[in-house]
């Protein structure tokens, strides 16, 4: 696994900033699913019928207004292209998949311990990143 670099770290948070604007939105959406027993997925529809289902449960004690909330903020975040970008851009740090995108959307406290240079194989891995020319600090 390569590593990611300060700089690249913080631009990674800047890509996901664009993709969740509001952690407490993101993290509301997770909480209100799992109060149902439900998961947020990746796929906006698929969170927008799930939001929807549950307000048609007759056992829901939510709110309209609650309803509203969690199901605009389910319209508005498109998750799966977020892991898209994230990886993508990722991929262009690190010439490899490994990078948890998926964790690192849905999660605002992602750890990034194992992506820092201190985990890494550093003598093999700058000698790499010389030879494709790409420098790293």
């Amino acid at each position: 696994m390569n590593f990611l670099t300060s700089t690249e770290i913080t631009t990674l948070r800047a890509l996901r900033a664009t993709y969740i604007t509001v952690d407490a939105d993101l993290t509301e959406l997770k909480d209100f699913f799992a109060k149902y027993s439900f998961a947020v997925s990746l796929d906006k529809t698929e969170n927008q019928n799930r939001v929807f289902q549950i307000g048609l449960l007759p056992s829901t004690t939510e709110t309209n207004a609650k309803l509203l909330k969690v199901f605009t903020t389910a319209k508005n975040y498109d998750l799966s292209a977020a892991v898209k970008a994230i990886s993508d851009k990722a991929f262009t740090f690190q010439y490899d998949r490994s990078f948890d995108s998926t964790n690192f959307v849905l999660n605002p406290s992602f750890d990034f311990s194992p992506y820092t240079v201190d985990k890494c194989d550093t003598t093999k891995t700058l000698a790499l990143n010389v030879i494709l020319g790409t420098p790293r600090t």
